[in-house]
């Protein structure tokens, strides 16, 4: 058993990685401490930028009791205003490419490596047409719209 999780650490799978993150936010909500600057910098290495890394926090702090207004300061504002304006395409673009991975060699196949080559195999027309196609509470998750009154409705 140890071999398996030490080979699954090695190949670094996605949902590993940003695993890592949601753990963190889930145990200390609002702060980012060393360990989870350690996570955001493992999901940096994955896809290359800070903004999935940034996003799984931010989407779990507000998904589970955070607000907008607890996570007051420039540099969360500036984080979600940036996440809403621009880098939510980017983030549904990873996931779109994530299902593509998966499609192609299984569940929980998706390390950095196939991540990359599909990423760059994706033309930039089939990721617009994906990001036109999806639904508005699709588009709100990704944009870090209304997550709390999600959890309320559940």
């Amino acid at each position: 058993m140890a071999f398996e999780i030490q080979s699954l650490w090695e190949r670094d799978e996605f949902y590993s990685a940003t695993g890592d993150v949601a753990s963190n936010a889930m145990t200390k909500p609002g702060a980012i401490d060393p360990q989870m600057q350690r996570a955001l910098k493992r999901c940096k290495k994955f896809v290359g930028h800070d903004w999935l890394g940034f996003w799984v926090m931010l989407k779990c702090w507000l998904e589970n009791g955070l607000t907008e207004k607890d996570l007051a300061g420039d540099d969360f504002n500036k984080l979600i205003k940036a996440i809403r304006e621009k880098a939510w395409k980017e983030i549904a673009a990873i996931y779109y490419t994530i299902d593509e991975v998966e499609a192609k060699f299984g569940r929980l196949t998706c390390s950095s490596q196939r991540f990359c080559e599909m990423f760059e195999s994706i033309s930039t027309e089939v990721f617009e047409k994906h990001i036109k196609s999806l639904s508005p509470e699709e588009v709100d998750e990704f944009k870090l719209i209304g997550l709390a009154d999600k959890r309320k409705k559940q």
